[in-house]
C-alpha cells in the first residue's frame, strides 16, 4: 500500500451550519453561500426502504474546500458575517483537515 505521507499537501474543508430553512429562504441561502465560494448540502432524510425522503429539518449546512487554510478561514468568516447580517441562526463553524477523501464513480459528491 502506498504511503499516505506522499499524498500531502493536506486539503482543508470548512463547514458552516445554520438552523434549517426552506423555500425562498433556502434559495437565498444557496445564493449567499455560492457568493462566498460555498455549496449548500442537499440533505434528504429517508425513513424506510420505499421512502421518497424530505429535506432535513434538523439543520442546513454548507461547505467549501481549499489547500490554503488561511484563505478558507477568511472565506468562512466572511460567510458567517453575511449569514448573521441576513438573520440566519448560526449553529456551528469548523475547519477540518482532509487526510483521505476517496470517491467512487456514480456516487454523490
Amino acid at each position: 500500500m502506498e504511503s499516505l505521507q506522499s499524498n500531502l499537501p493536506i486539503e482543508y474543508e470548512c463547514h458552516v451550519t445554520v438552523e434549517p430553512v426552506f423555500g425562498v429562504q433556502l434559495a437565498h441561502l444557496v445564493a449567499l453561500a455560492s457568493a462566498h465560494g460555498f455549496k449548500v448540502a442537499n440533505l434528504i432524510m429517508k425513513r424506510g426502504k420505499w421512502s421518497l425522503g424530505r429535506r432535513s429539518r434538523k439543520d442546513a449546512f454548507m461547505s467549501a474546500k481549499k489547500d490554503d487554510i488561511d484563505e478558507l478561514n477568511a472565506m468562512g468568516e466572511s460567510l458567517v458575517r453575511a449569514l448573521e447580517r441576513n438573520g440566519y441562526e448560526m449553529i456551528r463553524y469548523k475547519i477540518e483537515a482532509v487526510i483521505v477523501d476517496r470517491r467512487w464513480q456514480g456516487r454523490a459528491s
